[in-house]
Parts: structure tokens; C-alpha cells; sequence
């Protein structure tokens, strides 16, 4: 317990008081947590406390590594779920951590745990620690019932948590912080939200509410079953008696981070109420606009942090915000979690009214249909398509995207073109892909792709392949990591001209839209404290030509596009 206490105050940087405090006790509760069970299992109480202790410094050194790579967001209790990824997926998590120093440790305390294991001698452990075992899953067995989930929100509810990481973190230790999550976590599980055909319903506290447009009916597409909100969850305290209050929660104003403002809701003021997006126009099927939706992968405008980045960079992306709609999209994360803004774009739904679903929104729809943007569009007799080049199973998305509303998943494994530039598909191949949905079978087709080329690490060697000299062509005043960047970059802005040609040449009118998932994790080109991606939405016919410049937030993303499109 010492040892948890000492390494739970180094990891919390000295912003725990020097007295006895809840985060104190939580490190004392976690580390008799992995004591009991490993000494009932195997009779040696040194050997388990060595593993134990192995355990408290592999948490130590992730939450080091996370903290310097993301601008100090330390772990929260939904990165188990994404534990088997760093496995799985190696070359996206393992550049950001000490694999020599950790080779090492593992090597030390397994080879000094291996020979307490042969040279100890078996004991049986004291009921006290059977007792301290079994608590365990009896407790969790215990708050996964009904009785059991409203007692954990009641008690939860002085905590008062903020379910931001970082101040959670400050107020309670990492361990306490996540102990409170995990707790909170399991008290709300999702909720159920259907309309009478059992089609998913939009949580109250989405930032747009789309009602269907009275000359459309809905389509043979329609999903049914019951949907899953796990978004609609109190960010503040008191907690929710139980799972049934998740779908009132208030929605909190500000969320668009530090310099953002609240944008009105779209839509706000006309006869299906307030925020209701409609379609009022009765337009046939054959005018209904196809859309695509990119994300762009560490998307930004580096010409913005750095005067000796090239004018030229993105050229196609200058000629599009001067004749749509553009600004900054108020993102959340730096350098990672590309899944928060993809699901709040999706869905509408603000991170503030989410919880620790916040944390990894995509674990609240791996079981039940989620409402969201495809969703909606599939009932106006959209074919929905999203497009990933890359493994289908990455943030569970093969289980996430089809509850979204979305027709067909295409991935790495059944990607029609899989020419790489880098380690990644290209983004012109991405294009290629969404461009040849306009050809294939009827109706409007709204296409969300995810692109991977410009995902980082930037490290040497990548652009081996693709350059005579071995690497990208080196500027004077940037890190040679900027190079490569703006290489992937300049294909990511073709990518852009050829879909804005692709939907000018359709016979079906276009709606395009675009923005950046997060900044890259380039330290020495965006300045601290920067988190906004640009984006960008683009039409041709009615409205093309029409520049706006609008700051929003990824929540807001889908009822412009929907605006766009006329229906208000």
C-alpha cells in the first residue's frame, strides 16, 4: 500500500494535498485490490506483491507516456477497452512509449517474480484475504443491479465530477479518478431509445433534431430493433437515480472549448419546434443532393502555425472555403482520439452530456442501434456507406457502424484500391472509392469515409518507398517530422479537388463536406493550447458560391450539412 501511494502522488505531480485524502485511499483500495486475488491464487504473498507492484508501475509509465504525448490527459477507465489495440495495432501506440525502459523492467521484475514463485514456499493466505477477494465481484455483481446501480449514483453524487480527465484527475489522483469513473461508468449503462416502428430516436440532448421531411417517406432501409443512448447521461451532479433519467439530461452551454461560442441551433424557430431540422421543399428523389462527409486524418491548415510552410500547400482547400461554408471546428482532443469527433459529428451529441461515455463513445453502440446522422438520412431513402482503409475492427467500428445507420462498412479488407503511400492507403484512393458510388446502383448516396494516409507517427524512414533520396524533400525552418506531414497533406487537398470535380460532373446535385479529426502530433508546429481543426462544406447547384465563414462545434456538424441541403 505505501508503494501505491508513493507511486499514485509522483504520478499526480504534486497537486494532491500532503494529507490523508480520497486519493490516497483509492491507491490503498486498488493495490489491495491486486494483492488479494494474486495471493489467494497462488500462496506467495512476495510474489504478488511483486506482481502487484508490476502491475502500479506498468499503469505509471502509460500514464507518463499518455500525459506527454496528449498535453497531460491522463488514463481514464475506458483505455482497458483499447488495451488489446496497442497489441493488436502496435505501430500506432508503441512510438509513444518507452519500449526500451519497459523491456527492461519486464525483464527485471519477471526474471525477480519468477525466482519468488520457484524459491517461496506456499502458504494459505489468512480469511482476511479471502474475505478482501471475494468482496471483489461480489461488489460488482452487487451495482450491476437495478437497486445496486441507483445506490452507486446516490453515493456518487457529493464527487461532483467533471468527467473532463485532466481536472478529474488533479481533484482525485489518476487511480481515484478512474475508480469513480469506472463506478459511474457501470451505474448508467445505455438507454434504449425507439420510436413506435422501433426505429432509434435522437437523445434530447442532441445539438440538432432532424424530423422527416413530410413529402419523403421512409424507405425500405429502415432498421429495426431498440437503439441505445449512451450519450444522454448528466455530466454534473447529483448523479441520476437510475438509468431511466440518462435521457433528460440538460445540456450544458460552452463546450466548444476555450474561445468558442454558442452557436444557435439550426433550424430554431419553425413549426416542428425548436432545433428541428425539416424538409419543406417536397423535392423528388432525383433532386435529393449526394453527400459526402470526409474525415480527414490530422487534418489542419499548418500555413496558420508556420510562415515557412508553402502558400501552395493546400490550394484545392483554399478555392473550396471561398465558395462554401468554413472555419474552425471546435474539437476536444490533440494528436489522438480521432473516435470522440467522429462520434459527436455523427450523432449531434455535445461530450458534455456523455458521461465517461465521452471518454470512448463507441462502447455505447457495439450492442443496440444508436440514432445518428445516417440514420436519418437512410429514412429519406439514402443508400449510407462508410469507407475506412483500414482493419474493420479498430475502435470496434465493425460492430459500431452498422447500429449507426450505415448501410455497408468498407475497410482495409475489402477496399477496392489499396495503393499505399506510406504505411497507409492512399487518399486518393479514398477518393476513387467514394466517387464510384455515384455510379453504382439508384438514388442519393451519403458516403462518410475515414482516411488514414496522413495518421502519424512522422518518424524517418516512412516516405522510404516514394522518395528516390529515402525520405520527403526537407524545408528549411521545419522539423524534418513537418516534411513528411505536408507531403501526406498535399494528397489530402488533391483528394478534396477530385471529390469537389466528381460531384460538379454528377448528374445529382453534391453537398461536401470536410474537417480534420484532430491536430497532428507535431509539437514543434501547433502551438500549445490549440485543439480547432479547420473544416469546410461545399455544394454545387443552388447555393454554390456562397461564402461563410461560421465557427462550430463537431456536435453541429451534421445539421449544417443538413442545412445545406435545404431542409430547415
Amino acid at each position: 500500500m505505501p508503494v501505491a501511494v508513493i507511486l499514485h502522488r509522483s504520478a499526480s505531480e504534486g497537486t494532491l494535498p500532503w494529507r490523508p485524502c480520497f486519493a490516497d485511499l483509492s491507491s490503498c483500495l486498488v493495490a489491495s485490490g491486486l494483492f488479494a486475488p494474486l495471493y489467494c491464487l497462488s500462496g506467495r504473498p512476495a510474489f504478488a506483491l511483486i506482481l502487484a507492484t508490476m502491475i502500479l508501475l506498468a499503469l505509471r509509465v502509460a500514464n507518463t507516456a499518455k500525459k506527454r504525448a496528449l498535453r497531460g490527459e491522463p488514463l481514464v477507465i475506458t483505455d482497458l477497452a483499447l488495451a488489446w489495440q496497442v497489441i493488436r495495432f502496435p505501430s500506432l501506440y508503441l512510438p509513444f512509449l518507452p519500449c526500451g525502459w519497459i523491456l527492461l523492467g519486464i525483464l527485471i521484475w519477471g526474471t525477480l517474480a519468477g525466482a519468488l514463485w520457484i524459491v517461496a514456499c506456499r502458504e494459505t493466505p489468512a480469511a482476511l484475504w479471502w474475505v478482501v477477494a471475494a468482496a471483489e465481484p461480489c461488489c460488482l455483481l452487487l451495482i450491476l443491479t437495478p437497486p445496486g446501480r441507483r445506490i452507486t449514483s446516490r453515493a456518487l453524487a457529493p464527487f461532483r465530477l467533471e468527467f473532463d480527465p485532466r481536472k478529474d484527475a488533479r481533484q482525485f489522483g489518476p487511480l481515484g479518478a478512474a475508480l469513480l469513473h469506472g463506478l459511474w461508468h457501470l451505474a448508467h449503462p445505455p438507454v434504449p431509445r425507439k420510436d413506435a416502428d422501433g426505429f432509434p430516436l435522437p437523445p434530447d440532448a442532441t445539438a440538432w433534431r432532424p424530423a422527416l421531411p413530410p413529402s419523403v417517406s421512409p424507405s425500405p432501409s429502415t432498421v429495426s430493433g431498440s437503439s441505445v443512448d449512451p450519450s444522454s447521461s448528466r455530466e454534473t451532479p447529483p448523479a441520476p437515480e437510475g438509468p431511466s433519467d440518462l435521457s433528460s439530461a440538460p445540456r450544458a452551454s460552452g463546450t466548444g472549448g476555450p474561445g468558442s461560442r454558442e452557436e444557435p441551433q439550426i433550424g430554431a424557430g419553425n413549426s416542428a419546434g425548436p432545433g428541428i431540422l425539416t424538409g419543406t421543399s417536397g423535392r423528388e428523389d432525383g433532386h435529393l443532393p449526394n453527400i459526402f462527409l470526409v474525415q480527414a486524418e490530422s487534418f489542419c491548415d499548418p500555413r496558420v502555425f508556420s510562415a515557412a510552410v508553402p502558400a501552395d500547400v493546400l490550394a484545392c482547400w483554399d478555392s473550396l472555403i471561398s465558395q462554401g461554408q468554413s472555419g474552425l471546428l471546435q474539437t476536444r482532443a490533440f494528436g489522438a482520439y480521432t473516435l470522440r469527433t467522429e462520434y459527436a459529428v455523427l450523432t449531434g451529441m455535445p461530450p458534455s452530456s456523455m458521461g465517461t461515455y465521452a471518454f470512448y463513445p463507441y462502447l455505447g453502440a457495439l450492442r443496440h442501434p444508436v440514432w445518428a446522422l445516417a440514420h436519418h438520412l437512410r429514412k429519406l431513402g439514402y443508400r449510407t456507406l462508410c469507407l475506412h482503409p483500414f482493419h474493420r475492427e479498430f475502435f470496434y467500428r465493425n460492430r459500431a457502424m452498422p447500429n449507426m445507420g450505415f448501410d455497408q462498412f468498407v475497410t482495409l479488407e475489402n477496399f477496392p484500391r489499396r495503393e499505399n503511400w506510406g504505411p497507409y492507403v492512399g487518399d486518393l484512393c479514398v477518393a476513387d472509392a467514394m466517387l464510384d458510388l455515384i455510379h453504382e446502383g439508384e438514388g442519393p448516396v451519403f458516403c462518410f469515409a475515414i482516411t488514414m494516409e496522413s495518421h502519424g507517427p512522422w518518424l524517418p524512414g516512412r516516405l522510404r518507398r516514394e522518395f528516390p533520396g529515402g525520405d520527403a524533400p526537407m524545408l528549411p525552418d521545419l522539423d524534418p517530422a513537418v516534411c513528411r506531414y505536408l507531403e501526406h497533406l498535399r494528397h489530402a487537398d488533391q483528394m478534396l479537388g477530385r471529390l469537389r470535380d466528381g460531384l460538379a460532373g454528377a448528374d445529382r446535385p453534391g453537398i461536401l463536406g470536410w474537417y480534420g479529426d484532430h491536430l497532428p502530433n507535431l509539437p514543434s508546429l501547433i502551438r500549445s493550447g490549440e485543439t480547432a481543426t479547420p473544416y469546410v462544406i461545399w455544394q454545387t447547384g443552388a447555393g454554390a458560391g456562397d461564402m461563410i465563414r461560421r465557427d462550430i462545434r463537431p456536435e453541429d456538424m451534421g445539421g449544417c450539412l443538413l442545412s445545406r441541403a435545404g431542409w430547415r
